[in-house]
């Protein structure tokens, strides 16, 4: 048996040349730069094996990470490492200067980049998810409008520059810090505005997997940093000032020569120019931005507020140089977390906008994995260099004691936090901010801050009683998540990452337009069955079809899919169970039932397992059974299963079944070949055109309708005589018109109910043609529906 995602329900059957027609005619949408990590259209990886397919995929997944993670984490520090060369050189002008810069930095700077860099991570969902859904032309919107969101904010927070001396007085710094340090944020609100237009251009990339052309222009603005730092703070004599020039020209370099490769067109689609619609849906983008800076800002402040602590020691400038110097190295290491963190919610947000459960899930074991190693490498290298790194920072012999003593937690604390921005990564990548804002209140600082606090003035354990203290809220916040993880369910979250697309459009139409249906040039031997090659639709998220190999392009989704994303949420196990029984046993699939009975029963442990066990499969043990119904379970059993035996499938009906497989057909395949063998042999272009002519009734299936009245067009039923005359030929146009119209369902006619989603009910409530003769077509289409063989024609 074939493993998941490989065999296809449907067969091939058909012409050769029909097929290459199909491959010829199929729009491709492929980002080349993502290539090595995402390919949209592939489908999720299968169930893991043994050790040698763990080691194979383990192998596959890293390349994909390390693709996207080595060029982020470099970009990650160049960036970083602006703001800590700033302080070197600041520490070589005096320990004011250096007390000035870090506490600039932590408090008023770290407020703001904590809270940009936060609003900002929301493009992290929203682009990621919608990159993976094929959806291009939605990145540049959301990055305006996320420009509009943050510009506004850092316009809101400049008189927290301005008034930067009064509020580190008022929260309890020295006269002289203070003084020096509101100076010196005056001349930063350029960074301020900087933030706001880096960010959302930084996630707009990173969704792409553009991170080279990041990582090349943060290595040119560091080196230009550190020679102009140089410069301008040592040689020239400017001090603080020159630190503030030359660190917003830095900043302002990186956004500048980002637009420019944005602006030249090298995104293809993903920026099609400024556009009013940016401002759509504006209020809603405020509220996911607000709980992703919640979400970040709580994690930033955290370690803010360690260093504002310190401030409050005795010998204050000696703790709060020391304490910064540890900052500094913890910074650059937690660099390579969080390009990790940067790689980890691109692939999640990929494969969960592309609806690949398994596959976001191996990757974040990947990422933790290689995290957790990298910051124990990281670890054991300051320990045995203790003795010699704190003379880099500082000439002062008592902040290098200090630092000393502090290398043992430093070393404890670069651990845990190259764990836990991979699963901050995770959770923007899904979308959770607001769960991880509420345990980030809760592990820092309803635990954390208070322990730290005690251990500090109440034990008297100075600033390693603080660190310790606030360390261990990060270690129960890191194991909190681990448990969200453990317990989430992936396949979930994948419908979840769907429904977010659809709804974050803002307001941008997803009905087609004329030029997502494009019309070919007819060959005389086109017939009923070319269908596919006469119409190029788009999925309901506009999902662009990639071409994949022939054995794939048939590919329908397993049973476990659809249980998945829809019967699951319905309530009706036992009404599953019971059709799944029946239908095993009506359709003589008693070798399969044996088959899957031993290795349920394998999996269980015991010998003695019923029908009732194997067909369990909603459960989680349950599922991995159904896998190995896909051979079994084609379309017609299913068909029947969801209908039940007694009723026949009326065109509204077939289509709400191609509504579910379409959610798991990326290539849309499944749904052409289905329409085109069911046209063919119920003439349901006769009947569309009636329901068009009559305007009582209309398809839910918005692409049904147009792929119908494209074949109306090219048979030409539209000269059927249905009211007592010869209409006119329908077009294209006419086509598009009627379709922008709303569907009439509740009103005219077709009353649509899921109330059970096992077993849809659709009832006729009210049917009233204008003639005879129409009345007349509806009966017959309904007889000749109830001789479909649908199935064993394509089979």
């Amino acid at each position: 048996m074939e493993d998941d995602g490989e065999q296809p329900l449907l067969s091939s059957r058909g012409n050769q040349s029909e097929d290459q027609d199909q491959l010829q005619y199929a729009p491709v949408a492929v980002n080349t730069s993502s290539a090595a990590t995402f390919v949209p259209g592939a489908a999720d990886i299968p169930p893991i094996k043994g050790p040698g397919d763990f080691s194979k995929h383990f192998l596959i997944e890293s390349k994909k990470l390390w693709y996207l993670a080595g060029p982020a984490i470099f970009t990650s520090i160049c960036r970083y490492s602006l703001g800590a060369i700033t302080q070197v050189f600041a520490g070589h002008v005096g320990t004011l200067a250096l007390a000035a810069v870090s506490v600039e930095n932590s408090v008023i700077a770290g407020f703001s980049f904590g809270l940009m860099l936060g609003m900002g991570s929301a493009l992290e969902t929203l682009c990621g998810q919608a990159f993976g859904a094929g959806q291009l032309d939605m990145l540049g919107i959301y990055m305006q409008r996320s420009w509009v969101i943050l510009l506004t904010t850092a316009l809101i927070i400049s008189p927290l520059y301005i008034f930067a001396e009064p509020i580190l007085k008022l929260i309890g710094q020295t006269e002289a810090i203070s003084e020096a340090a509101g100076v010196f944020a005056i001349w930063m609100i350029p960074q301020l505005f900087a933030y706001a237009m880096n960010f959302p251009i930084a996630k707009f990339l990173q969704s792409q997997s553009r991170i080279m052309v990041m990582a090349a222009i943060a290595a040119v603005a560091l080196v230009l940093h550190t020679f102009f730092s140089w410069l301008l703070m040592l040689k020239l004599g400017w001090g603080l000032v020159g630190a503030a020039v030359v660190l917003n020209t830095s900043w302002w370099f990186i956004v500048l020569a980002q637009l420019v490769y944005i602006f030249r067109g090298s995104c293809g689609r993903a920026w099609s120019g400024f556009s009013w619609k940016a401002f759509q849906n504006i209020w809603g983008f405020v509220r996911l931005s607000l709980a992703s800076a919640v979400m970040l800002c709580l994690e930033v402040w955290y370690f803010m507020a360690l260093i504002l602590f310190a401030g409050y020691l005795k010998n204050a400038e000696v703790s709060v140089d020391a304490l910064s110097i540890c900052m500094n190295l913890l910074g650059w290491t937690i660099m390579v977390a969080l390009g990790m963190n940067a790689a980890i919610s691109v692939r999640v947000s990929n494969e969960l906008g592309a609806a690949h459960p398994r596959t976001a899930k191996f990757s974040l074991g990947v990422a933790v994995a290689s995290s957790f190693l990298i910051g124990l490498v990281i670890s054991l290298i300051l320990i045995i260099a203790r003795n010699n790194y704190p003379s880099l920072f500082s000439s002062d012999t008592d902040v290098e004691a200090l630092v000393k003593e502090l290398t043992p937690i430093l070393a404890l604390c670069i651990v845990i936090n190259n764990v836990q921005p991979v699963l901050s990564g995770v959770a923007i990548g899904a979308g959770w901010q607001a769960i991880v804002a509420y345990v980030n209140i809760a592990c820092y600082y309803l635990f954390g801050v208070p322990l730290g606090l005690i251990m500090g003035y109440k034990l008297d354990m100075g600033v390693k009683g603080i660190w310790y203290g606030m360390m261990t809220g990060t270690i129960v916040q890191t194991c909190v998540l681990f448990f969200i993880v453990y317990r989430t369910n992936w396949s979930k979250e994948a419908s979840v990452a769907e429904d977010r697309i659809r709804k974050w459009r803002g307001g941008v139409p997803t009905e087609p337009t004329e030029n997502d249906v494009q019309p070919c040039k007819r060959r005389s031997s086109d017939t009923v069955s070319s269908v596919p090659h006469l119409i190029r639709m788009r999925t309901s998220i506009n999902r662009p079809p990639t071409p994949v190999a022939e054995e794939d392009q048939d590919h329908q989704p397993t049973l476990q899919e659809i249980i998945n994303i829809k019967l699951i949420e319905s309530g009706e196990k036992e009404r599953l169970k019971e059709l799944l029984r029946e239908r095993l046993i009506e359709c003589g699939w008693r070798d399969e039932m044996k088959s899957l009975c031993r290795a349920f029963a394998r999996k269980k442990g015991r010998n003695n397992v019923t029908v009732d066990d194997l067909v369990q499969v909603i459960t989680p043990k349950g599922r991995d059974a159904v896998l190995k119904l896909e051979e079994a379970l084609l379309f017609n059993p299913i068909n029947t299963m969801l209908y039940g035996a007694s009723e026949m499938p009326t065109p509204l009906k077939h289509f709400s079944l191609l509504k579910l497989m379409r959610q798991r057909d990326p290539t849309n395949e499944l749904y052409r070949k289905s329409l085109e063998v069911t046209a063919k042999q119920h003439n349901w272009g006769g009947f569309a055109f009636a329901m068009r002519s009559s305007k009582k009734v209309a398809f839910w299936s918005k692409y049904a309708r147009v792929a119908l009245l494209m074949e109306i067009h090219k048979h030409g039923f539209g000269q059927q005589t249905m009211n007592g005359g010869t209409s006119t030929k329908p077009t294209i146009t006419r086509a598009m018109n009627f379709l922008r119209k709303p569907d009439p369902l509740a009103r005219h006619g077709w009353v649509y109910s899921m109330d059970d989603m096992l077993v849809p009910r659709f009832e006729i409530v009210q049917f009233s043609f204008k003639s005879q003769a129409q009345r007349c077509c509806f009966a017959g289409i309904q007889n000749g529906l109830a001789e479909m063989a649908m199935v064993e024609e394509v089979l």
